[in-house]
């Protein structure tokens, strides 16, 4: 009798440990996105400043930026140097990666978007002229939005997570 009356105790309890654990995992995987995308900002932006013979474009950023941040699925937006004022959400479990002007410059900024290797450009479509910065200091902002969902359906909470980390150039 008391084998019975355990098995039947297991068998109550233990969906709801597993959606505790499987929750948690899903906590802690929010918890390492986070973290790593910040992080993975922060470095793209210092990529983005840094002198060098050839200097940096928007594509080494974008790489920078993805190498830092394993298992996390990121791209660049398709206008990288031109961040809209309200910018689309991304599928869901990836990021877009902007490298651009920041979104409140200072007083008198200029209207350098690029780094310094990236190739100037006029406006093409919806995408603002390319204006990398040569000479000089300028406020560079490297942009990660990321749309978060859960792996498992107990909770459906998404949400997009973004961060902006802004420099400025050496050279």
């Amino acid at each position: 009798m008391p084998r019975g009356q355990s098995t039947v105790e297991l068998a109550m309890i233990a969906p709801v440990l597993v959606m505790l654990l499987i929750s948690t995992i899903d906590m802690g995987r929010a918890a390492y996105i986070y973290v790593t995308l910040s992080n993975a900002a922060r470095e793209g932006a210092r990529a983005a400043i840094l002198t060098g013979p050839a200097g940096a474009t928007d594509t080494g950023v974008v790489t920078q930026v993805e190498k830092l941040a394993p298992w996390v699925r990121l791209s660049a937006a398709s206008c990288p140097n031109n961040q809209p004022a309200d910018p689309p959400s991304p599928p869901p479990n990836t990021g877009l990666v902007w490298v651009s002007a920041p979104a409140s410059p200072p007083p008198g900024a200029s209207t350098v978007n690029a780094p310094r290797g990236q190739v100037a450009a006029t406006a093409v479509g919806s995408c603002d002229a390319v204006n990398p910065a040569f000479k000089g200091r300028y406020p560079l902002a490297v942009t990660v939005r990321y749309y978060y969902q859960p792996l498992t359906p107990f909770f459906n909470v998404s949400f997009v997570m973004s961060f902006t980390s802004t420099m400025t150039t050496e050279y």
